[in-house]
């Protein structure tokens, strides 16, 4: 089933008629759509009308050789009603960021008068995906998830990205492991985590039944930045602290060397070619979590997103134990290796396994994010032949 993405707009009305709108404030001031999308904005004034209007939103795109393309919001509030609902179906021909401008929103004047009444918004922002080849779609899909519930994971995903983007593009300036690096990190860190508490509220509004729990990987990424903070506010491994010096004046003598051309390529900034430890583990955190979005998306189960394992031990046999890794105890399964299939909620598990013949307890910790069909397999090499 189709839905659309909703923006809500609560509006502030100043003294005087209804239709002398001033001022407006965003609830929610960007989101991710594809081309063909049907798209929303529900406004909510602070009175009722006093007659029947149409509202009209304009967000406009970067012009190109057709001109400027735009999207016209409109609906109608009725007279005695003080919400009104504005869609418009985005082009299919339509790419690129859209933005509110001023002067652009403005209520269509009541019976008898003839000027429209603009009213002033906060900046709002729609990313429009293209589609290059509209005949490519498909006609149906066996997901759950409506395309509301789609859109939103889509903006959290692409959130995320450009955040993983960010490490790359510092990574490549300098790949050492340095104090300003380490700042860096914790900034992109502190993001993630914000962006994580906001998507948890958002998460439990708009995709679950009230009585649904959060899955399992929202304590699984609160925990992972948690320990990142941690680490990247320690002193760096190796370092030891230095005594002060005072600063000193040195002169050189250094020959002025002519610019090259302009379209010589950038010399590279990360002349080792390698990341630091603590930059791939703050990456692939980010990655992982926007990887959880995906999944919920891709499997329609935003209540129970779930990993399914097989688990395998030679020689068979083998107890398993297994918990999620930000818990503390193991638990039991009910049957012994090899287990052909079984399904886990999506979150960082720890899996042990034992024979009591064998003095070794081999231990395996699974990332469902990268591969949501892991093959679990062991090899006991201390064991007493009977």
């Amino acid at each position: 089933m189709r839905r659309s993405v909703v923006i809500c707009l609560f509006l502030a009305l100043g003294p005087g008629l209804s239709y002398a709108q001033s001022s407006a404030t965003i609830k929610m001031d960007h989101g991710e759509v594809t081309a063909g999308d049907r798209v929303t904005m529900a406004v909510t004034f602070d009175r009722p009308a006093t007659c029947t209007q149409t509202v009209s939103i304009y967000l406009f795109g970067t012009s190109d050789s057709n001109g400027t393309p735009s999207l016209n919001f409109r609906g109608d509030v009725v007279d005695g009603k003080d919400t009104v609902t504005l869609s418009v179906t985005v082009p299919k021909d339509y790419h690129g960021e859209f933005h509110s401008l001023a002067n652009n929103s403005f209520l269509f004047p009541c019976p008898g008068y003839s000027a429209g009444k603009p009213f002033m918004i906060p900046p709002v922002t729609l990313n429009v995906r293209g589609i290059p080849d509209p005949n490519k779609y498909p006609t149906k899909a066996d997901v759950v998830l409506s395309l509301t519930q789609k859109q939103f994971l889509d903006t959290k995903v692409a959130e995320l990205n450009d955040l993983s983007h960010q490490i790359d593009t510092r990574v490549e300036r300098n790949g050492n492991d340095i104090t300003e690096l380490r700042t860096f990190l914790a900034g992109i860190v502190e993001k993630a985590e914000a962006d994580l508490q906001v998507t948890e509220r958002q998460y439990r509004t708009e995709l679950l039944k009230p009585t649904d729990p959060l899955p399992s990987f929202f304590a699984d990424f609160r925990r992972q930045y948690s320990d990142l903070h941690d680490e990247l506010k320690a002193p760096i491994p190796g370092t030891s602290a230095s005594v002060e010096q005072s600063p000193h004046l040195l002169y050189v003598h250094q020959t002025l060397k002519p610019r090259p051309p302009s379209q010589t390529p950038p010399r590279r900034g990360n002349l080792s070619g390698t990341s630091p430890a603590i930059a791939r583990a703050t990456k692939q955190s980010v990655d992982d979590n926007a990887s959880a979005y995906g999944i919920v998306n891709s499997t329609g189960k935003p209540s129970r997103p779930e990993f399914h394992a097989t688990i395998e031990s030679l020689p068979t046999g083998a107890t398993i134990y297994y918990r999620q890794a930000i818990l503390p105890e193991f638990k039991v399964w009910p049957s012994k290796t090899d287990v052909p299939g079984v399904d886990f909620e999506l979150a960082t598990f720890v899996f042990k396994f034992h024979k009591d013949e064998c003095e070794d307890e081999p231990v395996v910790t699974i990332d469902p994010y990268d591969d949501i069909h892991p093959d679990i397999s062991v090899e006991f090499s201390q064991c007493r032949r009977k």
